[in-house]
């Protein structure tokens, strides 16, 4: 077994990040109402395979729950029951008042959208079923340019989960435009300033209704209202959004989040609104007299994100050296959390470590290893990648042939220096002299 980095992720956003063993249970919890930590999801770890080419994580089961309860109490009524005892995982429940007759061939509904349907050949026979309708295919949404100033070209896009929308219909001020063409898109030109409102419309499509303004020459050339506000929040965390022009506080403003209307400014130019589901919003500003104003902000949940840079490691190494690399991991994220950082050579893991960082935390990890073949190998960590040269150790043959020639000419001398030391010793001179004589012999004596 191995080790992995595993993701949980909601509508495309990053909610925890944790590393897994084989075998493991991964557990996700999450403070509900006045219960802390309560397991939401449950993900049961069989093994962790770390091959050569690609990993592999086995998953033997998972669990999951809302993590939007509902809160109940004894004599609370759903349709036709009501609720007469809740204690641990059991929720009993009686019709709160009359008898349910089944009428032969009939579906009765005790509550919401869960009934009976009873058999229509007399028999007491029936069965308990729960209706489900199916809704629209998605919610239409009007998309607009920018500028919107009269006598000028405005081209309305309409659009369903962020495709085009083909043969929607569109209405500007009451009057129909006519349908989409296959780009989702219609032009309109108005020969009027002011507020108007834009309705779209297909089958099987929740319409859509959004308000515009459409500016002179002269208010197109005006500054929009500013709108501060955080650029980040929590699901069910308070927004504050402040609404000025040039300074000034704006009141009486209408604020719309997400083309939705949210309510008014107050006389400090300030709106607090709660942000609920996740996702990227535009919040935007108007008010008679003035240009609207526009600011995005991402509602999620906190959650570490990794980012590499700096890569180090030789541009040369002989085989089978160590040498060490090493790159920066930083956590970007707005929750500390931790990264498995793992080290490839030619693409396989060779070693890997945990890094644990707070949000915004820098830390340098290293690795040591080596390579046993020669040639160009590629080293990587993470997103982070590049090349090194290994090449095979030089030769010491030379360099030990070098040194017996050194000690066979020592030896030489040696020998010379005792076997034929002449009267009255050995000088510089007569050293010199005797070792010309014996090499132009051969050898061979003095």
């Amino acid at each position: 077994g191995g080790q992995a980095q595993l993701e949980l992720m909601k509508n495309g956003k990053s909610v925890d990040t944790d590393i897994v063993k084989s075998p493991d249970t991964y557990v996700y919890t999450k403070d509900l109402g006045k219960l802390d930590d309560v397991p939401i999801i449950v993900v049961y770890i069989g093994n962790v395979f770390a091959g050569t080419e690609s990993d592999l994580v086995s998953i033997e089961g998972a669990f999951q729950i809302s993590d939007d309860p509902i809160s109940i109490d004894n004599g609370d009524t759903y349709g036709e029951m009501e609720i007469t005892g809740a204690s641990g995982d059991t929720i009993t429940m009686r019709n709160s008042e009359n008898d349910i007759d089944l009428d032969e061939g009939e579906s009765t509904m005790i509550m919401e959208n869960i009934g009976f349907t009873t058999s229509d050949d007399g028999g007491e026979r029936y069965y308990l079923f729960v209706r489900r309708t199916i809704g629209s295919i998605a919610a239409l949404k009007i998309e607009l340019p920018e500028s919107l100033v009269v006598d000028e070209d405005i081209v309305i896009t309409i659009t369903a989960d962020g495709d085009p929308v083909e043969g929607a219909q569109v209405q500007f001020a009451g009057e129909n435009l006519g349908l989409t063409d296959s780009d989702g898109k219609v032009t309109i030109r108005s020969e009027e300033a002011g507020t108007f409102t834009i309705i779209a419309n297909k089958e099987n499509y929740d319409s859509a209704s959004r308000e515009i303004r459409i500016l002179t020459e002269s208010e197109a050339d005006m500054d929009p209202l500013e709108i501060e506000m955080q650029d980040t929040a929590e699901p069910g965390e308070d927004v504050v959004i402040k609404v000025s022009y040039k300074g000034d506080d704006i009141d009486n403003a209408s604020i719309s989040w997400d083309g939705d209307y949210i309510g008014d400014t107050d006389e400090t130019g300030s709106l607090t609104y709660t942000a609920e589901d996740e996702g990227t919003y535009t919040v935007t500003a108007n008010k008679d007299g003035y240009i609207e104003g526009k600011e995005e902000i991402e509602v999620a949940y906190p959650s570490a994100e990794f980012e590499l840079e700096d890569l180090t490691f030789p541009d040369n190494v002989s085989v089978n050296k160590e040498f060490t690399v090493s790159v920066d991991v930083t956590n970007t994220g707005n929750a500390d959390g931790t990264y498995l950082a793992e080290l490839k050579v030619n693409d396989s893991v060779v070693d890997s470590q945990n890094v644990t960082l707070d949000a915004g935390d820098t830390e340098t990890i290293e690795f040591t290893t080596k390579i046993a073949d020669a040639g160009t190998t590629t080293i990587g960590i993470g997103t982070e990648s590049g090349e090194i040269t290994v090449t095979k150790s030089k030769s010491n043959t030379t360099l030990i042939a070098a040194v017996l020639i050194v000690l066979a000419l020592l030896g030489a001398i040696g020998y010379l220096l005792i076997s034929s030391a002449p009267e009255g010793g050995w000088t510089v001179g007569r050293l010199s002299d005797a070792i010309k004589d014996k090499f132009q012999r051969g050898g061979k004596g003095l």
